[in-house]
């Protein structure tokens, strides 16, 4: 991981937003982005949605979050969105590129990346999302 850390941010390989108009990293610059990697038939992904919900509402002027959707269960996606009330943005990691290239290793895993457009904190766990967020936006 170390080597994408500090690094501009790879580019995102995904489709079927929902709650958002399709957006690159470089359309969301001058925002943090985390990047949520999850599944549809992940637990702890599912059970992690209302604290993510809260922390979208929390920080919504100066953050945004995107749900990076695996593409294993991809065609559930739209149905969890609206089932779980899912309210920040979601897409379908197409073909499973955008997790291969940040190196994601277990689901659920954000990733942050600062205003500038870099990486600054990757494989971080739910728990520690709004604590890395609160440091970054000081």
């Amino acid at each position: 991981l170390a080597n994408i850390e500090s690094k501009e941010a790879p580019a995102l390989d995904v489709s079927q937003w929902i709650n958002a108009d399709p957006a690159t990293l470089a359309d969301l610059k001058g925002k943090i982005v985390v990047l949520d990697f999850w599944a549809t038939w992940c637990g702890p992904c599912i059970a992690s949605i209302p604290h993510t919900n809260e922390l979208a509402e929390k920080f919504k002027d100066k953050v945004v979050i995107v749900g990076v959707c695996h593409p294993r269960g991809g065609e559930k996606m739209a149905a969890m969105v609206k089932d779980k009330g899912i309210k920040y943005p979601v897409c379908l990691d197409t073909k499973g590129n955008t997790a291969k290239t940040y190196g994601v290793n277990g689901y659920p895993d954000y990733y942050i990346i600062d205003a500038a457009g870099k990486l600054v904190l990757a494989d971080c766990a739910n728990g520690s999302v709004e604590n890395a967020l609160q440091t970054l936006l000081k």
